[in-house]
């Protein structure tokens, strides 16, 4: 069958791309083969065969047929590279190699239909792994502007090894690999560093980013010299579409509603987003773009605890009772904007430029409302003389406890988050004989504004909350369960608002950027003939600036402490709001807790007293705390790399890359601080009532310098056409997290004599790593594969703390410091299968099957009061399952996913008493889809089926292997239904 090709002039596998775009043929081809190779392109009307023969004539590459069935582009002996290239359907006789995926390889297609959906997915990733030098694995698109899940982490943790973070909404944010924490994972766009909102962290939001304009995710496993360092646990590149990557005209829009059937109200909100892509001037000139909107409601109902504190009861102890718990209702609407552009131009047959540019902003908005008890008040005492009735269990962790000395506290949390991100990257890519040059300039920026109120209102004798109430209260641990209970007191009405006293006001704002600008060169010298195929080397010079200001301030409302606040009480501004109905009520287990409450809201209230306006409220001269800090992270990097690409046609072909990087940083931090020499601890005459005595901040600059040489090695043994044996060893690098580098003391925590402080001398992690793989592509979109890892780390961050005499005053210094030595280790299982190859009448099933084993370890401290423990996030198990069936435009998948226990926090507060796990969950996910015709397209998808909540749990350090009510929050079912129209 005939159709019109425009593949014009030029590099070799851009017009392999374009040619498996334009045909629909599924080809692989080894990308560092021939992206120096030019080929005269086919433009005319013609067969595929016809086209692939005239695009690879004269290139020195034909066409076969290896033991899997995959048509693969292989190079031709001298003998036929002479008189030029076999045609496709004449099989070349050099032996099988590892190649790169310009399409899917599966059941062969009618030349006019790119195969697409589960299969292609599968295939492409499969390809993509099979191909790359280093080991891998990836996620690949379905089709054009078609990822397989609605959020980029979802995907990630389909893979094996691959561990999500999930944000308070349940969706996933950030990714872990291999079971090492998310700052050692290293988020790649097009290859090159991307920054992110978020305070002080290194660590990539993938919920940033529409995955409608992604083509394949790739995580690279083991390092090599070329790729950005920063990934300890693993490099993740995202790679978006391109128009030469299209092919062709592409236009479609897709419009969905989403949503949580459950939720109160059944709110359900819309998702639209459109896609162009086309070639100009016979495919010289090529425009995507992309336009995302989507919004996002939210119920999510929870219970939380803080760490235990050691108290005396009457002089007998220590005990360890909660410092306070809680539970909540908490409604989050997001909205997400995502714009994307790619613009391509082929200026010559050797040279082509490519503009990306990407900019995403998100709208958050949450309001909560939250019941709590502190069982002794003052918050978090020493030592508690009075009445009181409990029960201690073998820990001397207080399980039931009541006395007139507990304080009920209402908070309710509203949060505004505004973010965003903007990327733009040029390149330039020449390839002139034996030699390619890529140059690349890139801006990228991030933002992050948050605000957040908290009105608070108490009932606490006490503290007098409100004076002249008499009441008790407490707290009761169910055994087994995730959510204690309350001991209330009957004699009050709890969801009333005049029997609550009026406390304060805390309001914060954060603003923050991520500033990076970088240039890059890659400079590829080929050899023909020769063992050594390549010497690729070039360097990256970018500087990264992170400031950040953040303003914290307490309004006092109970009269005792303000006596304006009289006249500004919240009562007068509650308001009928449906969040503070039915209170946790998604949890049916045992105890009380009040489940009807109510709702303040702040504008009025603002507007009652303050004139609508906050500047008001600060500017009246009643702000008991009115803080200020300011400091501004800016990090400058040089880099440079060498790396040889080898392969030895031998009886088992050997081919591979070893290389080295350097890296040169160097980070100036001007901050505020305090001097802690100038703290002073106030005790007026006659009073037991002692108060700090904070010195003014004062200006400081901290600086730090840091430089690694960072060598890979990656071998590939090919023991049969479909077979693989890989193995890797490397050193790699990242960088510690930008809260801990900041040398500024925070004095937040002298109530309990505790302080913290950052450490500008902290050296980045390094890890020597060794990797073992075997493959096994048997079949079409098939695979077996077993991977085998070690980690060695040097350096690992883990908080620690150690005492000073301030003022007279014993105080906790908390800080961060570099540990001795860690490890991770493990193995990771998967196998790929579609059925139909063994069974033909299970044509179109297929499943995908993983697992990973972990263990790992961070050494202690003892001079930090650091214990050896297991390191944060480390899964021992994680496993995935999925089955799909992909037949006469119908696919469907369900999907399920494991994750064993793990820790989350090795010290709470960092007061020494708690570990914080979240517990072992299995989730399953689905989605269905069905093509009317070759334009529409209509579909479905359900997120956490089983409705599974994520439960925490805490342990006391003091005496491990006890599990105790953490936090437990419910973001319930997830269901998004649509239909695209394509053309």
């Amino acid at each position: 069958m005939k159709q019109t090709y425009r593949i014009p002039a030029g590099d070799l596998k851009i017009a392999l791309d374009m040619f498996a775009r334009q045909s629909g043929r599924q080809i692989l081809y080894k990308s560092d083969d021939i992206r120096q190779v030019r080929t005269r392109g086919a433009v005319g009307s013609m067969s595929a065969d016809a086209a692939l023969a005239a695009v690879l004539a004269h290139t020195g590459f034909g066409v076969r047929s290896d033991a899997s069935g995959a048509v693969a582009i292989v190079r031709l002996p001298a003998t036929s590279a002479q008189t030029g290239t076999r045609g496709p359907d004449t099989a070349a006789t050099s032996p099988g190699q590892a190649m790169a995926s310009a399409e899917p390889v599966g059941d062969q297609p009618d030349p006019d239909i790119v195969v697409t959906g589960i299969v292609g997915s599968v295939t492409r990733s499969i390809n993509a792994k099979r191909l790359n030098s280093a080991i891998v694995d990836a996620v690949s698109a379905e089709d054009v502007g078609k990822f397989p899940d609605t959020n980029l982490a979802e995907s990630l943790q389909r893979i094996t090894g691959v561990q999500i973070n999930r944000n308070a909404n349940g969706e996933g944010a950030s990714v872990s690999v291999r079971g090492l924490p998310s700052d050692f994972t290293l988020a790649t766009l097009n290859g090159s560093t991307i920054t992110s909102p978020g305070v002080a962290t290194r660590t990539f939001d993938y919920n940033m980013i529409s995955p409608d304009f992604v083509s394949q995710l790739v995580v690279y496993k083991s390092a090599r010299a070329d790729l950005e360092d920063g990934g300890i646990g693993a490099n993740v590149d995202l790679q978006t579409l391109t128009p030469f990557g299209v092919g062709k005209r592409r236009a479609q829009i897709t419009a969905k509603m989403q949503g949580d059937p459950s939720r109160n109200g059944g709110k359900f909100q819309p998702d639209i987003t459109a896609l162009y892509s086309d070639l100009f001037a016979d495919g010289r000139i090529g425009i995507t773009l992309g336009l995302d909107w989507n919004k996002r409601s939210f119920r999510n109902q929870g219970s939380d605890v803080q760490p235990f504190w050691p108290t005396t009861l009457n002089g007998k102890g220590p005990y360890y009772a909660f410092m306070q718990t809680g539970y909540s209702n908490t409604d989050s609407t997001v909205t997400t904007t995502t714009g994307y552009a790619s613009l391509q131009w082929k200026a010559s047959d050797t040279t082509t430029a490519t503009l990306n540019g990407l900019y995403s902003k998100r709208n958050l908005d949450s309001r909560s409302i939250n019941f709590g008890i502190v069982p002794f008040a003052p918050w978090a005492p020493d030592a508690y003389n009075g009445p009181v009735t409990f029960t201690a269990d073998q820990n001397n962790v207080l399980t039931k406890v009541s006395s007139p000395a507990a304080w009920f506290v209402f908070t309710q949390p509203i949060t505004r988050e505004r973010d965003d991100t903007t990327n733009l990257d040029f390149n330039v890519r020449t390839n002139t004989g034996d030699w390619e040059f890529s140059e690349s300039l890139q801006y990228s920026r991030s933002n992050d504004n948050n605000f957040w109120q908290r009105p608070q209102v108490g009932i606490s004798s006490v503290t007098n909350l409100p004076p002249g109430i008499k009441t008790f209260g407490g707290y009761e641990i169910f055994p087994g369960k995730p959510i204690i209970g309350y001991i209330l007191d009957p004699a009050l009405n709890y969801s009333n608002p005049a029997v609550w006293g009026n406390d304060k006001i805390i309001i914060t704002s954060d603003d923050a950027s991520d500033t990076l600008k970088a240039a890059k060169i890659d400079i590829t010298r080929r050899f023909a003939g020769s063992v050594l195929e390549s010497i690729k080397f070039g360097g990256k010079l970018s500087t990264r600036e992170r400031p950040h200001d953040r303003w914290w301030r307490r309004y006092n409302n109970a009269p005792f402490d303000n006596a304006a606040a009289a006249r500004t009480p919240f009562q007068t501004a509650v308001r009928p709001n449906s969040l503070a109905n039915n209170i946790l009520g998604k949890y049916n287990g045992p105890g009380v807790r009040p489940s009807q409450l109510f709702y303040i809201d702040p504008q009025a209230w603002l507007t009652e007293y303050f004139d609508g306006k906050y500047e008001t409220l600060y500017n009246q001269g009643a702000l008991s705390t009115n803080n200020f800090t300011t400091n501004s992270v800016t990090e400058t990097e040089r880099d440079a790399y060498v790396m040889a690409n080898f392969r030895s046609e031998s009886a088992i072909p050997i081919s591979g890359n070893v290389g080295l990087r350097y890296v040169n940083a160097s980070v100036k931090v001007p901050y505020q601080g305090v001097n802690l020499d100038n703290l002073k601890f106030d005790c007026p005459a006659g009073t037991a009532n002692c108060t700090w005595v904070i010195p003014p901040v004062t200006n400081e600059v901290g600086r730090g310098k840091s430089h690694a040489w960072l060598p890979s090695l990656n071998v590939s043994a090919e023991l049969r056409d479909d077979m693989m044996l890989r193995f890797a060893a490397s050193k790699t690098m990242a960088f510690p997290p930008l809260a801990s580098l900041v040398p500024s003391v925070d004095v937040s925590g002298l109530a309990t004599r505790r302080i913290s402080v950052g450490n500008i001398n902290l050296s980045p992690y390094t890890s020597r790593n060794l990797d073992l793989s075997w493959e096994w592509y048997f079949s079409r979109s098939s695979v077996v594969s077993v991977a085998l890892y070690n980690k060695q780390i040097t350096g690992f961050l883990q908080p620690g703390s150690y005492q000073r005499v301030i003022a007279g005053q014993n105080v906790t210094v908390q800080t961060t410091v570099n540990g001795r030595k860690g490890y991770a280790r493990g193995v990771e299982v998967d196998y790929k299968q579609q059925v139909g190859a063994l069974v033909p009448a299970l044509s179109g099933l297929g499943f995908d099957v993983n697992l990973t084993y972990s263990t790992g370890q961070q050494d202690g401290v003892p001079e930090f009061n650091i214990p050896a423990s297991t390191f944060l996030g480390l899964n021992k198990l994680t496993y995935n399952a999925s089955l799909f069936y992909e037949k006469a435009g119908f696919s469907a998948l369900i999907a399920l996913n494991h994750r064993d226990r793990f820790l989350v926090d090795s010290n709470v507060w960092g007061v020494s008493t708690t570990e914080l796990y979240i517990e072992a969950r299995t989730q399953i996910d689905a989605q269905a889809s069905y093509d009317i015709g070759r334009n529409f397209t209509i579909f479905a998808n359900v997120q956490n089926l089983t409705n599974k909540p994520i439960v925490q749990t805490e342990e006391l350090i003091q005496a491990r292997g006890t599990q105790y009510p953490g936090t437990w929050t419910m973001n319930g079912r997830r269901v998004a239904a649509g239909l695209t129209l394509k053309y």
